[in-house]
C-alpha cells in the first residue's frame, strides 16, 4: 500500500496541534454521548475504545494500523460478547472466512457457504439450542449476511487485495459489535478509500460525521417523544398527518447511527463516502432510492442490477432496465426479511405489507428512471442551487407519496391502514389551514437544489492548521451545548414544565410510537439494539415478582388480590380486605341510609405505587361521606380496581362480586390506551380458552382471534373497538336493571402521554351507550406532569396526582348529581 503525503507519522510543525484539536473534539463527543445517555452504555464503552485507540493507532506506520484496527475490533467485540458467545463468534467467523479463501472453485465455495449459512439460519431459528446462537445472532448476521458476498465477489475479481487484517478488519469493524444493523460497506471501498487522502483530512471529515451522527439521534428522540403517533391511535386529519410524516421521519435513527458508524471507521483511515443523503429532500422515487440507503443502492447496483441488466441487453436496452429492476426489488424484499431474521429471528417475508411496499416503490422507481431516460430529455445539473417552483412542488410529492408508502410498511395491518385513511374526513378547517400552510413552508424550502450525494476527490496536501482549528471551533460549540442540554444542572435551573423535554431528550419517558401495542415497524424493531449486549443507562423496572402478588390466571377475571392480606407493594404498604379488593372492610349488606359507589378500573386507579391511604378512593370517600353527613346519612366508595383490568374484565367483576355489596352507583373507567387493555384481555382469552361471562362480547372477542406471532390481534380490534366497548356497557346496564343502581363511566389518563389515542373512539361508544361520562382527563392540563408521577421510570400517579383524581371525581359526581342520584350531594335529601 503507497502511502499518500502525510498519511505516515512525522515530526512536522503542528503535528500535535492538529492532534490536540481532534482528542478535543472526541473527548467532547464522549461527553456528550454520556451527558444525553446516547443509545445505550455499551455504545458509549465502544466508542471510548475506540477514541483511546486512535491515538494509538495515528501513531503508528501506516503498515501496521489496519492490523492494529483488526485486532481492537476483534477485542472489543469478544469482551462486548463474554465467553462463550466471543469463543462461538470467532470459530464461526474462521470458518467462514477461510472457506472464502479455499483452493475451491468459485460455485464450489458459493455451495459450501451456502450449504453453512443454511446451519447458521438453523441454529439462530431452533431455541432449544441455549443462549450462545441467541446473544451471537445479531452480531454475526450483521458481520457477514451481507458482507460475505461482497468478499467473495472481490476475491473471484482480483479488483482489491484480500485475506490476513484485511477480512478480519472488514468483518468485524469496531462499532458492529452495536450496531447489528449495518450499512453495507463494499469492501472495495472499504480497501481503496484506506489512507487515500491526507489523514488530517480525513480525520476531520470522520468527526464531522460523528458529530451529524449525534444530532440526528438527538433529532430522533425529538421526533420519537414529541410528535410521533401509532397507526392505531389515528382519530382524525390532523393525527393522520402526524403519523404519516412522523414515522418516515423516525427512519433519521437509521441515519444517524450510519453516520456515528462511518465517522468511527473515519478515525482510522477509512474515507468512506455518506451512508445517507438529504433523503427527505428527493425530487423523485428513483432520488430517493439514490439517497435513502446508498450502501444498499450500490450492493445492489453491483450484484444484481448491473449483471442481469447486461445478461438481458441482448434482448433491448427498454426490457434489460424493466426487468433488472423488478429483479433488484424482488431480492431486495426477500433479503430485507432475511435481514430482519438474522436480527430478531423471524421472518417477514410472506407479510402483504411488505410485498405490497416493495412493489409499489419497484413501480414508482421504475416509472422514474423510464421517465428519466426517455429520448429527447434535458437534464437539470443535480449541482445546480437555485430555487425552482418545479423541483419544490416535486420534491413535496415524492416526500407526501414516499411517506404514505412508508405508512403502510408500518402499519398493523392493510384493515387498519385503510380505517387510518377513512379518518382523514373528521378533520376541521383549522387543521386543513395548518397542513396547507406546512406543505407552502416545505415546497419553499425544498425548491433550492440541495445536491447530490458526492464523494470529495482525495486531496494528499496537508490542510493549514487554522482552517482545521475554526472548523473544529465550530464542532466543539455544537458539541458543548449538546453537554449542556444533557446537564441534569440545566433542568433543574428551569421551570419545571420543562422537565418532560428534558427526560426526552435523555431517552427517557413514555412516547406515543412507543405505546404502540405491537411494534411492528421495520427498522424500528432492528434498532433496538442486542438486549443482551446493549446494557442500558437506566435499568427498566421489573414487575414481574410484584405480579405474582395477584396469583395465578385461572378465568376470564385474570388477576385479583388476596383476602385479608397486608402486603409490601411496589415499596407501599397494600391492605386488601375479607372480600378480596384494597381498602378497608365493607359490610356485604349496605347500611340504611348509606350511599354507595363502586369503582372499576387498572392499576392507575387500585393504587399502583401509593400507600392505602394515598388512594383516590379514600380522600373521595372522605369528601362524599362529609356532604352526606350534612343530611344525616352516610357513604362509601369501594374501589374493585385491579391492575392490568379492561373494560371487560370490570363488568365481569361487577357481574361475578360487586352487585353483591348493593351499589348506587357504578363507575367504569377507560382510558386513552383502552384498546391496549381489551387486547391484553381477548389474547389471554384465546390462549387459555376461559369463558367470557356475556355472549354479545364473547361473539365479538371470537372475530378478533390471533395474529401470526400467536398474539392477540390489535389491528383486528381496533376495527371494533367501538362495538365491543358499546357491548360492555350494555351489558353492565344489564347487570344493574331493576337493583336501582346507576352506571356511568370515568374517563381518565395517567400523568404521562398528552396524545388522545383512541379516546375518540371511547367516546363515541359512550355516547352511542347514552351512559353519563365524568371525564377527568384534563386534571393534567398546564400541570408539571412528571411532578404526579411515582417516578420518572413509573408514570403511574403518586399521592398528589391520586388528590387531583379525587377532587375532579368529587366536582363531576357534584355537577351530575341530580341525574346520577348522589344523595349526599344534593340539596334537600
Amino acid at each position: 500500500m503507497t502511502a499518500p503525503p502525510g498519511a505516515t507519522p512525522d515530526a512536522r510543525p503542528g503535528m500535535w496541534s492538529r492532534l490536540a484539536v481532534l482528542v478535543v473534539q472526541l473527548g467532547l463527543v464522549l461527553a456528550a454521548v454520556y451527558a444525553l445517555q446516547i443509545e445505550n452504555r455499551t455504545v458509549f464503552w465502544v466508542l471510548s475504545a475506540a477514541f483511546v485507540g486512535f491515538v494509538v493507532h495515528d501513531r503508528m506506520p501506516l503498515e501496521h494500523r489496519l492490523a492494529f484496527f483488526a485486532v481492537l475490533s476483534v477485542l472489543v467485540t469478544v469482551s462486548v460478547l463474554g465467553f462463550p458467545g466471543g469463543l462461538y463468534l470467532l470459530g464461526v467467523s474462521a470458518v467462514l472466512i477461510g472457506v472464502c479463501h479455499a483452493r475451491l472453485a468459485l460455485r464450489v465455495r458459493v455451495v459450501i457457504l451456502f450449504a453453512l449459512g443454511v446451519a447458521l439460519c438453523w441454529l439462530r431459528a431452533w431455541p432449544g439450542l441455549g443462549d450462545v446462537p441467541t446473544v451471537v445472532g445479531p452480531v454475526l448476521g450483521g458481520m457477514f449476511m451481507f458482507r460475505l458476498a461482497l468478499y467473495v465477489r472481490a476475491i473471484h475479481d482480483g479488483t482489491s487485495p484480500t485475506g490476513g487484517w484485511r477480512a478480519v478488519a472488514y468483518f468485524f469493524m469496531i462499532p458492529n459489535i452495536c450496531y447489528p444493523l449495518y450499512p453495507v460497506v463494499d469492501y472495495d471501498t472499504f480497501i481503496a478509500t484506506h489512507y487515500d487522502a491526507d489523514r488530517y483530512r480525513i480525520y476531520d471529515r470522520a468527526l464531522k460525521l460523528i458529530v451529524r451522527g449525534l444530532l440526528q439521534l438527538v433529532a430522533y428522540r425529538i421526533v420519537y417523544y414529541e410528535i410521533s403517533l401509532d397507526g392505531l391511535y389515528v382519530n382524525d386529519l390532523r393525527d393522520l398527518v402526524r403519523y404519516v410524516v412522523s414515522n418516515f421521519l423516525l427512519y433519521v435513527k437509521i441515519s444517524g447511527q450510519f453516520h456515528l458508524i462511518t465517522g468511527v471507521l473515519g478515525l482510522y483511515g477509512f474515507r468512506l463516502p455518506e451512508a445517507n443523503h438529504l433523503y427527505f429532500l428527493a425530487a423523485s422515487p428513483n432520488d430517493f432510492w439514490r439517497r435513502i440507503n446508498i450502501y444498499w443502492k450500490d450492493f445492489m447496483l453491483k450484484l444484481v442490477y448491473t449483471p442481469s441488466y447486461f445478461r438481458l441487453r441482448r434482448y433491448g436496452n427498454l426490457f434489460a432496465i424493466v426487468t433488472a429492476t423488478i429483479v433488484v426489488f424482488a431480492v431486495t424484499w426477500f433479503l430485507h426479511s432475511y435481514q430482519y431474521f438474522w436480527l430478531q429471528a423471524d421472518w417477514q417475508i410472506a407479510s402483504r405489507r411488505n410485498v405490497l411496499f416493495w412493489g409499489i416503490f419497484a413501480v414508482l422507481v421504475l416509472g422514474a428512471t423510464l421517465w428519466e431516460t426517455r429520448p429527447g430529455r434535458r437534464r437539470a445539473p443535480r449541482t445546480a442551487r437555485g430555487w425552482s417552483l418545479k423541483r419544490g412542488v416535486t420534491t413535496m410529492l415524492t416526500f407526501l407519496t414516499i411517506a404514505s408508502l412508508w405508512s403502510l410498511w408500518n402499519a398493523e395491518t392493510g384493515g387498519t391502514w385503510l380505517l387510518m385513511w377513512k379518518q382523514a374526513t373528521k378533520g376541521s378547517l383549522t387543521d386543513v389551514t395548518v397542513i396547507a400552510g406546512l406543505i407552502v413552508i416545505f415546497v419553499l424550502l425544498a425548491g433550492f437544489g440541495w445536491g447530490a450525494a458526492t464523494l470529495e476527490t482525495p486531496q494528499a496536501d496537508r490542510e493549514a492548521l487554522p482552517a482545521l482549528a475554526a472548523r473544529g471551533a465550530r464542532r466543539a460549540a455544537v458539541l458543548v451545548g449538546l453537554v449542556v442540554i444533557g446537564a441534569p444542572a440545566l433542568w433543574t435551573a428551569l421551570p419545571a414544565q420543562y422537565g418532560d423535554l428534558g427526560d426526552h431528550l435523555h431517552g427517557r419517558g413514555e412516547a406515543p410510537a412507543g405505546f404502540a401495542l405491537v411494534q411492528r415497524a421495520y427498522y424500528q424493531a432492528l434498532t433496538k439494539g442486542n438486549d443482551r449486549t446493549a446494557v442500558p443507562w437506566v435499568t427498566p423496572p421489573d414487575y414481574s415478582h410484584e405480579w405474582a402478588v395477584f396469583g395465578p390466571q385461572k378465568d376470564f377475571l385474570q388477576r385479583e388480590y388476596p383476602r385479608s392480606a397486608s402486603l409490601t407493594f411496589r415499596g407501599q404498604t397494600l391492605t386488601t380486605n375479607q372480600w378480596g379488593f384494597r381498602g378497608h372492610d365493607y359490610s356485604l349488606v349496605k347500611p340504611p341510609g348509606t350511599w354507595r359507589v363502586e369503582i372499576y378500573g387498572p392499576s392507575d386507579l387500585m393504587g399502583w405505587g401509593v400507600g392505602d391511604r394515598e388512594v383516590f378512593s379514600t380522600p373521595l370517600e372522605n369528601m362524599l361521606d362529609s356532604a352526606a353527613r350534612a343530611h344525616g346519612k352516610r357513604a362509601e366508595v369501594l374501589n374493585f380496581s385491579v391492575p392490568g383490568t379492561s373494560l371487560a374484565q370490570e363488568v365481569a367483576l361487577l357481574q361475578d362480586r360487586g352487585l353483591k355489596f348493593q351499589p348506587d352507583l357504578v363507575l367504569l373507567s377507560v382510558h386513552p390506551y383502552e384498546l391496549w387493555s381489551l387486547e391484553e384481555t381477548f389474547h389471554a382469552v384465546q390462549m387459555f380458552k376461559w369463558t367470557i361471562p356475556d355472549t354479545g362480547l364473547a361473539r365479538l372477542a371470537g372475530a378478533v382471534g390471533l395474529d401470526a406471532d400467536g398474539r392477540g390481534s390489535p389491528a383486528a380490534l381496533r376495527l371494533i373497538e367501538a362495538p365491543v366497548e358499546e357491548r360492555a356497557f350494555r351489558w353492565a346496564e344489564q347487570l344493574t336493571a331493576g337493583t336501582g343502581a346507576k352506571v356511568a363511566v370515568l374517563v381518565v389518563r395517567m400523568p404521562d402521554l398528552r396524545g388522545d389515542f383512541n379516546l375518540a373512539t371511547v367516546r363515541r361508544a359512550i355516547n352511542a351507550s347514552g351512559l353519563p361520562a365524568l371525564d377527568c382527563t384534563g386534571i393534567w392540563d398546564g400541570k408539571v406532569l412528571r411532578a404526579y408521577r411515582v417516578s420518572h421510570q413509573d408514570s403511574h400517579p403518586n399521592p398528589a396526582g391520586h388528590l387531583l383524581l379525587a377532587r375532579c371525581l368529587y366536582d363531576s359526581l357534584q355537577a351530575h348529581a341530580t341525574a346520577l342520584g348522589v344523595r349526599p350531594l344534593e340539596s334537600g335529601r
